[in-house]
């Protein structure tokens, strides 16, 4: 069997896992498969990073952080190795290792991850490409954590510049006010906030397909339309990094 079934049928399987609900399953079905292709061919060994990366992303997914951070190490190693370090899937893989770190507050080193895959991805893919999008959209909520508010104004900001440029990318339009929204709110600009978060409202009403971040962004809408706390208390940070898989994003 070539390497892209293999491939299609790791993903299928782990899709199937997912979609029932058997999350108990997952990782011992990733870690079996790792195992069974970590020492192979070299062609082959792209189905053990593909086992890292989907590891990393589920570690991260239940909180178990140093253990995300552990694989997405493994798996940089064994990019560095093959694809070299101006590859788009070694840019990918910082990014994903940053998402992880900034979950354990290391901002220093997400930083350092983050910047250093902005800089692959504007040598490969370039500064139009959905790739570098989300490391600045990525940027953005780490200067939030970081609480540099008009840092991440700013880094939201250009996100959004950048998404009206591309077609399709409404769901992550939202996101970005939503962000935008928080970061406002922060520094007691309520109106501005109030305003992009309208906006963002109107576009996830006409989303036939809302996705996950929806939650999110409409109780946040709830709260200020209540009356409750104008806008104050933690907001509604929304970050699509977090999903299970990431280009990164992520």
């Amino acid at each position: 069997m070539n390497i892209s079934q293999k491939l299609k049928n790791f993903y299928k399987e782990l899709d199937h896992l997912y979609q029932t609900g058997k999350t108990g399953e997952i990782e011992p079905y990733i870690l079996t498969i790792m195992e069974e292709n970590r020492n192979a061919p070299e062609g082959s060994q792209i189905l053990a990073i593909s086992c890292l990366n989907e590891l990393g992303s589920y570690y991260r997914g239940i909180s178990r952080y140093e253990d995300s951070i552990k694989a997405f190490e493994e798996a940089g190693r064994y990019i560095l190795e093959l694809m070299g370090a101006k590859s788009v899937e070694y840019a990918t893989n910082r990014c994903n290792l940053a998402g992880a770190v900034r979950m354990i507050k290391n901002y220093g080193w997400a930083l350092e991850l983050f910047t250093q895959a902005a800089h692959i991805y504007n040598m490969t893919t370039g500064k139009e490409s959905y790739y570098y999008t989300a490391v600045i959209n990525n940027l953005s909520l780490l200067y939030l954590d970081m609480e540099e508010y008009e840092k991440a104004i700013q880094y939201l900001k250009e996100a959004l510049n950048r998404i009206h440029r591309t077609p399709g990318q409404k769901e992550e339009e939202a996101i970005t006010l939503v962000n935008l929204a928080a970061a406002c709110q922060k520094l007691g600009r309520i109106s501005q906030a109030e305003e992009y978060l309208d906006i963002a409202m109107r576009i996830y009403n006409r989303l036939e397909d809302k996705g996950v971040h929806y939650g999110g962004g409409s109780q946040y809408a709830g709260r200020r339309l209540h009356g409750e706390e104008r806008l104050q208390g933690r907001g509604a940070r929304i970050s699509k990094s977090q999903g299970r898989r990431l280009p990164i994003f992520w």
